[in-house]
Order: C-alpha cells, then sequence, then structure tokens
C-alpha cells in the first residue's frame, strides 16, 4: 500500500459517510459533487416517503404571476404580516449577554 492510500481511504469513507442514504456522488469539473437519489424510500407505515417533501406551511396563498410581474409578492406580504402580529402578541425579551472576560495584560 503506498504512504498516500490510506489517507485515500479515510477521506473516501468519511464522504461516503456524509451521503443520503440511496445517492451515489457524481463529480464535477470543480472537484465538487452532486448527488442524485438511486431508488425510492418507504416508511414503517409502509407508504411511500416523498423526497424533498418538506414542511407543510401553516397558510397557503396563491403566487399569482401577474402580481409578481408587477414587482408585488403577495407571500413575502402575507409572511411579513403574520411575523409582525406574531412579534406583538408573543413579546420576547433579548438575554442580557454574558459578562466579558477579563483581558490578560498586552504581551502576554
Amino acid at each position: 500500500m503506498s504512504p498516500g492510500a490510506h489517507r485515500s481511504t479515510v477521506l473516501l469513507v468519511c464522504l461516503l459517510a456524509t451521503l443520503p442514504i440511496g445517492a451515489a456522488p457524481r463529480a464535477l469539473v470543480d472537484g465538487g459533487g452532486v448527488t442524485q437519489p438511486e431508488f425510492a424510500h418507504w416508511g414503517f407505515d409502509r407508504r411511500w416517503l416523498v423526497e424533498g417533501e418538506g414542511v407543510l406551511p401553516d397558510t397557503t396563498i396563491d403566487n399569482d404571476p401577474s402580481l409578481t410581474a408587477r414587482g408585488l409578492d403577495p407571500q413575502l406580504d402575507l409572511a411579513i404580516q403574520t411575523i409582525l402580529a406574531r412579534m406583538e402578541s408573543e413579546p420576547k425579551k433579548l438575554p442580557d449577554p454574558p459578562v466579558l472576560p477579563k483581558a490578560s495584560p498586552a504581551g502576554r
């Protein structure tokens, strides 16, 4: 085994350990990489799991392309209104910062 072979093997194992299950690495010219799903997954309830489904929104709103073309964003407007209302109804106080450590004398 060459001197650098062990290090390469460890690096490969570390890289593979960070990949999602069912994904294979695809190398890019710049040294980066991308992954893509290779097979489907199902849950304990025997239903197919949808990759990238994410969290369902609390509120839904239609995103009208004509409004977007006019520079309006109803989704952003509703998000801002929701956040401002929640900040008013559930005010939070930021904690006080911790005491700063004593600085050591210069040169030590």
